[in-house]
């Protein structure tokens, strides 16, 4: 792949925010995480997804403020100024209907968002994620990360947040996403990120969702265990039209891929979805069970 372009837009709020442009065909917005677009290098496995699904689509992703290439300390982070973020990144890149790509931690926040602006979506594929963070993180688990974090212990708090899922079975990997994420945020940065959006919880919203959804969880994850993925419920909660309800999965016994990275078979089952009907419609596997975004009742 060429050497990529960094571009600059400016959110309504005057952050200034990094983004990049690749591939051709129809436009996707990857709204991701903590680790900026610019350190590809250190996760080959995930770099090599977005290079393939760039054969298919234009594919545009971007820095959060306060991460990797955007303005690094920003005065205000919460979820409404994120928001922003994505609004300035779509329309400084011309897209005015646009695929919405987030998977893990990035997902609550995405779909606030993608719930606000369905009429300029035209598809939306969630990937490993959920409707609220309080799913993974309490609000005092946050709060002592985060003293740790304003104290300067970044780097263990980054290598602490790679090793819970990934150590056993990717240590040299669990490695490289501590080094990112520590290279992209500022300890009190993250502190301040992850305390505005730890209460967001938008699982009474998803019966709103009328954009057509993919939704892609791994079998046997580390980190969203089949107990936690099977506790939630897709079909009552997410209604988007002309969607089948359900969800695509991966083994990892299959693929050996990174938790956090989508592999071929999810790769496949967007680009065949856009393919084949221009609609991304929910897909099921034989062998996996209902699951959902939405909280445990």
């Amino acid at each position: 792949m060429a050497e990529r372009e960094v571009r600059y837009c400016t959110t309504e709020d005057g952050v200034r925010i990094a983004y990049c442009v690749e591939g051709a065909g129809p436009p996707l917005l990857a709204a991701l995480g903590i680790e900026s677009f610019a350190l590809d290098h250190l996760f080959p496995e995930n770099a090599a997804f977005f290079q393939r699904l760039c054969e298919t689509f234009t594919v545009i992703r971007y820095d959060l403020r306060g991460v990797g290439l955007s303005d690094r300390f920003p005065e205000v982070i919460d979820v409404s100024s994120l928001g922003k973020d994505l609004d300035a990144v779509a329309a400084a890149a011309g897209i005015q209907r646009f695929a919405l790509f987030t998977y893990l931690t990035s997902g609550p926040v995405a779909l606030e968002w993608a719930i606000r602006h369905q009429g300029i979506l035209s598809h939306l594929i969630l990937f490993e994620t959920l409707a609220a963070y309080s799913r993974l993180f309490s609000a005092e688990l946050v709060q002592s990360v985060g003293e740790m974090a304003r104290a300067g212990a970044m780097g263990f708090v980054a290598q602490s947040f790679a090793n819970e899922p990934m150590r056993r079975q990717f240590p040299v990997q669990a490695g490289a996403v501590a080094k990112a994420i520590a290279d992209s945020i500022d300890g009190e940065v993250y502190a301040r990120l992850f305390a505005s959006v730890q209460p967001l919880d938008v699982s009474g919203q998803l019966a709103e969702l009328r954009v057509p959804t993919l939704v892609l969880n791994r079998q046997g994850d580390p980190f969203f265990n089949p107990s936690l993925v099977r506790s939630w419920h897709v079909p009552s909660r997410v209604r988007p039209s002309g969607c089948w309800k359900g969800t695509a999965t991966t083994t990892r016994s299959r693929t050996r891929s990174l938790f956090w990275t989508p592999s071929r078979r999810s790769l496949h089952l967007i680009v065949r979805a856009h393919r084949r009907t221009h609609r991304l419609r929910s897909t099921c596997e034989r062998s996996c069970s209902p699951t959902s975004l939405a909280t445990p009742r």
